[in-house]
Formats: structure tokens, C-alpha cells, sequence
């Protein structure tokens, strides 16, 4: 299993995952979502490639099997690195592709002199929760919604 840097080159096998993960997420969620279109995923892909601020790594072993999107922020109180997204295959889970990119994530973070790597998941997302608090992250809020 290889880590690396996502390429612009990699856009194709991407957009792929993303569709896999939107219908994994809604399977999860237990409710219907919008399903992304193929031309929307690209657009925000493209967008993230152009902002320095946002970096994706992929996970690959023989072809793209997972990635993680990552958001660097610094102000005058903090600095980190915010997991946006963080999806591997249905067949490559529990092999640690998500365990290595998380840990992509914490060594940026070192390397960079940062505070803290911070995330969002669903209460619905059991597996998720448990790996995150098995690599060392806690619950430091909530959050609440008003969905009607």
C-alpha cells in the first residue's frame, strides 16, 4: 500500500470513489441524499487541486483505494488540519488504508508545527468512531442540528 499526493492525473479514479462513497454514505445515513453528479464531483475536485489550503492524498494498491481530504487553517487563537473526508473501499477496509492516510494527516501536522488534526462524523458511523478514538482522538463538542 502506497500514500501519496493526489495528481491531477488521478481525476478519473477519484470521481469514482466519490460515487461509491455518496451511495455508502447514504446506505449509512439510512435516508435518502442528493446523489452527486459525475460533473459536480469534478468541479470540486478541480477547485481543491487550485486552493493550496486543501491537500487529498490517496491510498493505493493497484489503483486508488481510499483517500483523504485534508484543510489547513491558521488564525490568531489556532492552527490544524481539518479532515474533510476520509472514504476507502468496501474491500479495502479494516487492511489500515484509513489508519496510514490518517496518519499522513498527523505527520503534516508535525511537519508544519500545527496544533491539532480535527474531524466530523456521524453518530451513525459506529466503525469510524471507534477507529478515531483508537488513534487517539477524543470528543471535545457537539453538534446540533435543525433539520425542519
Amino acid at each position: 500500500m502506497n500514500i501519496r499526493k493526489v495528481k491531477k492525473s488521478d481525476l478519473g479514479e477519484l470521481i469514482k470513489i466519490k460515487i461509491l462513497e455518496s451511495k455508502d454514505y447514504r446506505l449509512m445515513l439510512g435516508r435518502l441524499i442528493k446523489k452527486p453528479k459525475e460533473k459536480e464531483i469534478r468541479k470540486d475536485l478541480e477547485k481543491m487541486f487550485k486552493n493550496k489550503k486543501e491537500v487529498l492524498f490517496v491510498a493505493e494498491e493497484k489503483g486508488i483505494k481510499g483517500y483523504i481530504h485534508l484543510s489547513i487553517y491558521k488564525n490568531y487563537w489556532n492552527s490544524g488540519i481539518f479532515i474533510e473526508d476520509l472514504f476507502v473501499t468496501k474491500e479495502q477496509r479494516n487492511k489500515g488504508f484509513a489508519s496510514k492516510l490518517i496518519k499522513e494527516a498527523i505527520k503534516i501536522k508535525r511537519e508544519r508545527k500545527l496544533k491539532e488534526v480535527s474531524l466530523n462524523v456521524s453518530t451513525k458511523n459506529k466503525k469510524a468512531i471507534k477507529l478515531y478514538q483508537k488513534m487517539g482522538f477524543n470528543l471535545t463538542h457537539h453538534t446540533m442540528k435543525k433539520l425542519k
